[in-house]
């Protein structure tokens, strides 16, 4: 079992192996692309901004802001889902006791990721199956592994480097089960310090596509894709528990 830490040189190598199960799409750097379309009248709730400012409030300076990723994160995810599910209960549309059609955050999944790229030149000595951890994943059904839209990375200190291949490496797993069991393959990932935020989209081909944003100044497109990706999880729910 191959765990995605390492040198620079083996996290190139497990990026490029994890590209071989997806096609990589044209750069999304404008946002424009139907994947990144957002409600408009979505918006930050003053609820939620009146809080992060109480956080900031009490933050130590010297923390350089470490202290408030985690707590930032979770407001702002499950503050966000809790939202949606409301919205859908009066609109009479969503019976939230209704199990397993009860969309929920589940807290660090492990994923297992078989790459083949024996063929690859120079990747020999990466052989064996890659584990990927995140931090949560928003499931909306009962078969685990499959019935999830959205994983999430949360990194503890601020800064987002890299390609984001835990992410990547989960997405890949559960865009290969929900294939195996022919459901919707469409889904998102989410590598978050809660000021920066970098979303990926793997669509129903296989192809995914990433959309980096701030807090600072894009968090209403935030606040709008998770919604968007919320939606679709209430929705997926309501289908698996008919």
């Amino acid at each position: 079992m191959q765990s995605l830490q390492g040198t620079q040189r083996d996290m190139r190598g497990l990026t490029d192996r994890i590209k071989l199960t997806l096609k990589v799409s044209p750069s999304t750097a404008t946002g424009d692309e139907k994947e990144w379309q957002v409600d408009q009248n979505i918006t930050v709730s003053e609820e939620l901004e009146f809080l992060l400012n109480d956080y900031s409030l009490v933050a130590n300076p010297r923390d350089n802001d470490r202290g408030m990723i985690r707590p930032r994160m979770d407001a702002i995810l499950f503050g966000q889902l809790g939202k949606v599910k409301k919205a859908h209960q009066s609109d009479g549309g969503y019976e939230p006791l209704c199990a397993p059609s009860n969309p929920l955050w589940i807290c660090q999944q492990n994923f297992t990721l078989d790459v083949v790229s024996d063929d690859i030149a120079g990747m020999q000595d990466m052989e064996g199956p890659i584990e990927a951890a995140v931090t949560y994943a928003l499931k909306h059904g009962e078969r685990a592994g499959i019935d999830l839209n959205l994983v999430v990375l949360r990194k503890d200190t601020p800064g987002l480097e890299g390609e984001s291949e835990e992410v990547l490496a989960a997405m890949t797993a559960i865009h290969r089960a929900r294939k195996a069991a022919w459901a919707v393959t469409e889904l998102y990932g989410l590598h978050t310090d809660s000021y920066d935020w970098r979303f990926f989209h793997v669509n129903d081909c296989g192809q995914y596509s990433r959309l980096s944003l701030s807090w600072s100044t894009d968090r209403q497109k935030i606040i709008g894709l998770l919604w968007k990706i919320m939606d679709q999880a209430v929705i997926l729910a309501g289908s698996s528990g008919r």
